[in-house]
């Protein structure tokens, strides 16, 4: 099942992540497991700071996990909702 990961924070949080140029190396080392993983579906952005991904995990506990391993999730939020099958 696909899932979208909405991604949100306030504004300063994602000013000091920005700055740190470590945290957008744990977001592509985060895209990268998630592809090795063929989880991952795709990636992108929305009017900043929000942002998306989709994952495609056999259920909610491995879209969970997957989800926790983001970076975004230490400074954000992260809503994950099912899609419907087309």
């Amino acid at each position: 099942m696909r899932y979208m990961l909405l991604i949100c924070g306030d504004d300063e949080a994602h000013k000091a992540t920005e700055a740190d140029g470590s945290f957008l190396a744990s977001c592509h080392a985060w895209a990268d497991e998630m592809q090795q993983r063929r989880v991952l579906v795709t990636i992108g952005g929305l009017h900043s700071p929000s942002g998306f991904g989709l994952v495609e995990c056999a259920d909610l506990d491995e879209a969970l996990e997957v989800t926790s391993k983001h970076p975004a999730a230490k400074y954000g939020t992260i809503e994950i909702r099912p899609l419907p099958e087309t």
